[in-house]
């Protein structure tokens, strides 16, 4: 992609048509959009090179940093989050950011993790991680998801247990 097709080879142009219109399909709904929908005509070619220029642009990174820290802001383990899409949210907010030279410290990671758990679920583990401060990013992210199997251990059980006892009752009253 470093260099356009020559203008005699008509498999090479049909091919960078195509890789134009895979790139505009990805980025249907994107913020780079606007710059492959000024190709004109249609270049994979033309396309691949606007779309470093716009990725590799100061305000392009500052416009990425302030989505992922505003969706890090936003982001919180509710009623309506599962543990899991919290913790995988929150490390891929953190990852990008890192990426672009704007990560946290663990220490800060860990607070955040633990300040934004608001489900009651969490409460307990989340005051006592909170509490042991030997306690990392990591081992918070690894009790979190324990946290988040044992009530569904549990859920399960009492999912079970209601079943057994519905089977007692009816098979009780029947005979």
């Amino acid at each position: 992609l470093e260099n356009p097709p020559a203008a005699n080879n008509i498999a090479m142009a049909a091919r960078v048509r195509e890789l134009f219109n895979m790139f505009i399909a990805s980025f249907l709904k994107g913020l780079a959009l606007h710059d492959t929908n000024e190709i004109d005509p249609p270049s994979g070619h033309e396309a691949w090179q606007a779309i470093q220029k716009w990725y590799g642009s100061d305000a392009t990174s500052r416009t990425i940093i302030d989505h992922y820290r505003n969706k890090l802001q936003n982001l919180q383990l509710d009623d309506d989050t599962t543990a899991s899409e919290y913790v995988n949210e929150f490390i891929i907010c953190c990852q990008k950011l890192e990426a672009r030279n704007e990560g946290m410290t663990d220490a800060t990671k860990r607070a955040e993790l633990l300040g934004k758990i608001v489900n009651e679920d969490y409460d307990v583990m989340k005051q006592q991680l909170i509490g042991d401060t030997s306690k990392n990013f990591q081992d918070c992210v690894t009790r979190i998801r324990s946290r988040e199997q044992d009530l569904i251990s549990a859920e399960a059980k009492e999912g079970l247990a209601k079943k057994v006892r519905r089977n007692k009752t009816s098979s009780g009253s029947g005979g």
